[in-house]
């Protein structure tokens, strides 16, 4: 009876060590920008120690990460906890799109990211051409349009004066996503006035991210759209990370 406890303890011992094995952080600070508003202002900095600080040009979130395989689990400090998919170790997937997309460089596809009465409409065509709708039922409904090309996962937009949009395609389903940034430089801050004395010549440096409010509840949630003057739909769910 003893060997049957002792060999179970070490067989539940082993079972703990791979499981805490499988967790871990990046091995530096590490930037992902996030390009489907079509300006790089979409900042997810993943920390060494274990952190992680969330920013865009209206709000923001921090709290802690682990990298499981395949997943990166957030949890922000508001007690929200939801998932990304880590792709290729170069991509973290944000919202996915309903309907797939065909693996030819030019293509006839409607991908959706819906819920209630609000979404994001993305259709493509194959003279190269791609609209973006965004519509919230009897408040509002916008349209974009311009051209978009293929380089490998990635599908990029060029909507002219609304931005270049970027989006990556894993199995045929599109993604909002953040792409490392192994050069990115957060921006420093200017001075408004011109220094008195040698003490404030220096200008003051501004963290890579200012969180202001809580994250988005849902990784399904659509991307904000600033350019186009468009309220961000808010699906509801048990994610969400911007």
């Amino acid at each position: 009876m003893k060997r049957v406890l002792s060999l179970g303890c070490l067989l539940c011992g082993i079972f703990l060590l791979l499981a805490g094995c499988s967790q871990k952080t990046v091995e530096k600070d590490t930037y992902y920008i996030g390009t489907w508003d079509g300006q790089e202002r979409n900042i997810l900095l993943l920390k060494e120690d274990g952190t992680y600080e969330l920013g865009t040009e209206s709000s923001g979130d921090r709290g802690t990460y682990e990298i499981h395989d395949e997943t990166v689990s957030f949890t922000s400090e508001t007690g929200s906890e939801y998932d990304h998919i880590l792709y290729m170790d170069k991509y973290i997937l944000r919202t996915a799109y309903e309907g797939e997309l065909p693996e030819d460089d030019l293509f006839s596809a409607t991908a959706r990211s819906e819920a209630r009465n609000a979404g994001v409409i993305m259709t493509f065509s194959e003279d190269g051409t791609v609209t973006r709708q965004i519509y919230i039922t009897n408040i509002s409904n916008q349209q974009i349009s311009g051209t978009y090309s293929r380089d490998g996962e990635r599908i990029i937009c060029d909507f002219q004066i609304f931005g270049t949009y970027s989006f990556v395609v894993r199995d045929g389903i599109l993604y909002d996503a953040y792409e490392k940034d192994e050069d990115y430089v957060p921006p420093t801050a200017t001075p408004t006035a011109a220094p008195t004395d040698a003490a404030e010549s220096a200008p003051t440096e501004t963290p890579a991210v200012t969180p202001t409010e809580t994250p988005e509840a849902d990784p399904t949630a659509t991307p904000t759209e600033a350019q186009e003057h468009t309220p961000t739909p808010e699906p509801t769910g048990t994610g969400g990370a911007e």
